[in-house]
């Protein structure tokens, strides 16, 4: 049998993108690992054999061309990974219309862009993968962190109906939820967060700004961890529809069950939500 071909978002930095092309050239696959930066791509050392291509996931001629590219060089697409992604850290009352628009761009549209782009080509194979990666915030929101979770909260939803309607024509569809993962991620969201003085919230801007590096624990799930495990997911038949990994993560499956007012109490005192209001 031919090597799978995988095409997968998000690959600059060293984050889980950067690891699930490592790990899918290891299982045998034929892999293409995008990103917006060429330049930032290039940097990340991908091994011989790894085809680099340039896709934002923004923009739609980027995307066109990028499948285009692919599936002219190997023929076809078996797995899309949908990966890019990006954070947004502040409150929701005074969160900036335009990193909200531009998280949702990213996060959302840009996820539905490139999946409408590949499954033209599974479609008329009748046979494909598409590996969403969503995050456990979808369903256990947390402060300071609203738009980034409700993005993903729409991956995950999106991920459901794209099961469903693509069933039939062969195409599986895995949901994943990581939950706190070493990566770049975290640091760029923390080192990016500025609060106005003037803000409601200014009392909290610690707390807020921790949010944006929650994921970077001592103890959390190496990005190479969770990648193996998302490969051996990706490969398996039949295929899982939801995949969780990773610290904190069953932590907050079993929360997703609790009462609201639980939920309140138990994610919001992580991040000084008792101090909100507070002279």
């Amino acid at each position: 049998m031919s090597a799978p071909v995988v095409l997968i978002t998000g690959c600059s930095g060293n984050g889980i993108g950067y690891h699930l092309g490592l790990a899918f050239q290891r299982a045998g696959c034929r892999v293409f690992v995008s990103a917006r930066n060429m330049d930032k791509l290039e940097k990340s050392g991908f091994p011989s054999g790894v085809r680099l291509v340039k896709l934002d996931v923004v923009d739609s001629a980027s995307v066109q061309s990028a499948v285009a590219q692919v599936e002219e060089e190997a023929g076809h697409i078996d797995i899309l990974v949908n990966n890019a992604g990006q954070g947004c850290v502040g409150p929701l009352a005074e969160v900036e219309m335009s990193r909200a628009k531009q998280t949702f761009d990213t996060n959302v549209f840009g996820l539905l862009n490139v999946t409408q782009a590949v499954s033209k080509g599974m479609i008329a194979r009748r046979k494909g993968k598409i590996i969403n990666i969503s995050s456990i915030v979808s369903f256990v929101p947390t402060p300071w962190a609203g738009i980034y979770c409700a993005t993903k909260a729409a991956v995950t939803s999106l991920s459901d109906v794209l099961r469903m309607e693509l069933r039939g024509f062969g195409i599986d569809v895995v949901c994943v939820f990581p939950g706190a993962i070493q990566s770049s991620i975290g640091l760029a969201n923390a080192s990016s967060f500025r609060l106005d003085p003037a803000s409601a919230y200014s009392p909290l801007a610690d707390k807020i700004a921790a949010r944006g590096s929650w994921s970077q624990h001592p103890r959390s799930t190496p990005a190479s961890d969770l990648a193996q495990q998302i490969v051996q997911a990706a490969l398996q038949t039949p295929s899982t529809g939801y995949l969780t990994a990773g610290y904190r993560s069953t932590r907050a499956w079993l929360s997703y069950y609790l009462p609201h007012w639980a939920k309140d109490y138990f994610w919001g005192r992580q991040f000084g939500i008792e101090q909100v209001g507070k002279p």
